[in-house]
């Protein structure tokens, strides 16, 4: 549905709000804009020939986009399910929640702009991101998608194997403490399982071998520094390998391509997200989007202090692992 959506209303890229405003004005749809912290994004009401839809207005502007999408599918649903219903079609809540996610993602991020950004940019999400005026966590996932689909640079139909890792500082929570909040994972893509035999509960265990300090640094410590440093580094042809605390052994995943980018908000000391994408090391995919946006390559992962905290988050967490 998405698709022929994005054809019968012409939709332009990047997309506006004003798009959408305008396509729920012609369809006699009112938008209205919740004050203040309201819980709910949005949610919509229809009562006679009126139908509404409710955003909340302290949302980002790709968040209102994206709300706007939610509940328009809800709407155009409803009206198809009292169709439907003639048929025998039962209401599912949680269902419809999932198409309306899946078409306000597909929408916002199309498929075709996807392929376009690719052949002509690479796998720069952050670009992509900016392209299509949408989250970072809904740019990851809709490219990795399309990863899947199709092996877009080799015009072979086969997927192209990438990991992409999303952390995020929920600025928006207050610790008891009162300082900003530490990151989170919020957004795991694997766009080839054959290739990373790994999913979301797996991330604490990567770790990357550091041959000048012959340590290994796992991911989540990595991303830590980064958050800190707020730098964008791209590492060539390191050993990825994942720990297996029920055997005490290391499992080598392969040689690998990583790229590590992160979002500086000036109201904030700290970096607010931090992307990691990894590749095979023989594709040149992620070196190509490196080199085109300058982003500094380096050989090391840690210096001489941070190996030392390495070593001792690492005994840390062995001790706590083995009791």
């Amino acid at each position: 549905m998405a698709d022929e959506f994005v054809n019968f209303f012409e939709l332009k890229y990047p997309l506006t709000f004003k798009q959408l405003f305008d396509i729920c004005r012609r369809s006699n749809i009112y938008v209205n804009f919740i004050p203040g912290k309201h819980k709910a994004r949005g949610y919509n009401f229809s009562y006679g020939r009126t139908t509404s839809i409710h955003i909340r207005n302290s949302d980002s502007p790709s968040g209102k986009i994206y709300t706007l999408l939610h509940e328009l599918y809800e709407i155009i649903d409803e009206r198809l399910f009292v169709i439907g219903s003639t048929y025998g079609r039962k209401f599912d809540k949680n269902i419809l929640e999932q198409r309306a996610n899946r078409f306000a993602a597909c929408v916002h991020v199309p498929g075709r702009e996807i392929r376009r950004w690719i052949h002509e940019k690479g796998l720069d999400i952050f670009g992509l991101e900016k392209y299509c005026n949408s989250s970072y966590a809904t740019a990851l996932v809709r490219l990795n998608e399309e990863l899947q689909r199709f092996a877009i640079l080799n015009n072979r139909v086969e997927p192209l194997p990438m990991i992409g890792i999303l952390y995020e500082r929920p600025y928006w929570k207050k610790t008891p403490s009162g300082r900003l909040p530490k990151m989170r994972l919020t957004c795991f893509t694997n766009s080839d399982k054959d290739v990373f035999d790994l999913g979301k509960d797996d991330i604490g265990k990567i770790s990357f071998y550091e041959k000048r300090t012959k340590t290994g640094v796992e991911l989540p410590y990595m991303v830590r520094l980064f958050s800190q440093k707020g730098i964008d580094t791209f590492f060539h042809d390191k050993v990825m390998f994942m720990r297996q605390p029920q055997d005490k052994k290391l499992k080598i995943i392969g040689r690998m391509d990583m790229l590590v980018r992160v979002v500086e908000w000036n109201k904030y000391h700290y970096p607010m997200k931090v992307l990691v994408q990894i590749m095979p090391s023989h594709k040149p995919y992620l070196a190509r989007v490196a080199d085109s946006l300058k982003i500094e390559s380096s050989d090391k992962i840690l210096d001489e202090k941070e190996k030392m905290d390495a070593c001792r988050a690492l005994r840390k967490s062995i001790i706590r692992k083995t009791g």
